[in-house]
């Protein structure tokens, strides 16, 4: 479960809510908190769930692992029961195609294919340049000698890629991404069960009106997120509510990713 509360002193709410106030802080502090969690949510969903005391959620190292780092995953040892293991490739360290076509081989059965590639900005900027350097190749070997326009959806005019295309899959570059890591996923493998009607909560849809930032876009529904009540300190002139999300990242079929 992960926490992250709202805090509204009392003399600050009280002077919000005069003639003369230019905000709502209490909608504020609220965008502010949501903003707050979907930032911290987002760097666990690529960790190995072993933070805070176990706590954490089970984030994208745990779930691909192969039992080199992560031995057991949902209770279940990765030694006994093969078929929880992930693919990892701990001992490349150069990106090139042929690294990437190893690992979408060793991924990829029948219809389970992976759909989705996630690597940090500096290894998705080497990807491009692999692109880049086959393109200028075959722009060495014409006789117009002109630009090839390439029908790789994504990029941008001539200066560069904003998006990679790899086979049909696309790769994505996310700040959030541990360093040195390349996920191939499986994406309807994936789940994210959430406990929806927490006890002494009330289910809330996380949006921004007042503040903007990267992680204001509104949601339609509440995606498992609950707010408490607000309750005052006894020792203090100030309100304080919670904003809940309980549940884990499950991935249904490792060894695809």
């Amino acid at each position: 479960m992960y926490e992250q509360p709202i805090v509204l002193p009392g003399d600050e709410l009280s002077l919000s809510k005069t003639k003369d106030s230019v905000r709502n802080l209490q909608t504020q502090k609220g965008e502010e908190a949501s903003q707050e969690m979907a930032d911290g949510i987002g760097t666990l969903l690529y960790g190995d769930g072993t933070g805070n005391s176990n706590k954490d959620f089970l984030g994208l190292i745990a779930g691909c692992d192969d039992g080199t780092n992560v031995a057991t995953y949902g209770g279940l040892s990765r030694a006994t029961y093969t078929t929880i293991k992930g693919t990892l490739d701990s001992t490349t360290t150069t990106i090139t195609f042929a690294a990437i076509d190893a690992m979408l081989r060793s991924t990829n059965s029948g219809n389970e294919k992976v759909d989705m590639i996630l690597t940090t900005e500096a290894i998705f900027d080497y990807i491009a340049a692999l692109f880049t350097s086959t393109n200028n190749q075959t722009n060495a070997n014409t006789s117009t000698g002109g630009l090839i326009k390439t029908a790789i959806s994504g990029l941008a005019g001539e200066a560069g890629f904003t998006s990679l295309f790899y086979k049909g899959v696309p790769i994505i570059a996310d700040e959030k991404c541990p360093a040195d890591h390349v996920f191939f996923l499986n994406t309807k493998t994936w789940e994210f069960a959430t406990v929806d009607d927490m006890f002494g909560t009330t289910p809330v849809m996380l949006k921004s009106a007042e503040i903007e930032g990267q992680y204001n876009v509104n949601t339609e529904k509440s995606y498992g997120f609950n707010v408490s009540s607000t309750m005052s300190p006894t020792d203090q002139y100030g309100f304080i509510s919670h904003l809940f999300l309980m549940g884990n990242l499950i991935c249904k079929n490792p060894r695809r990713n």
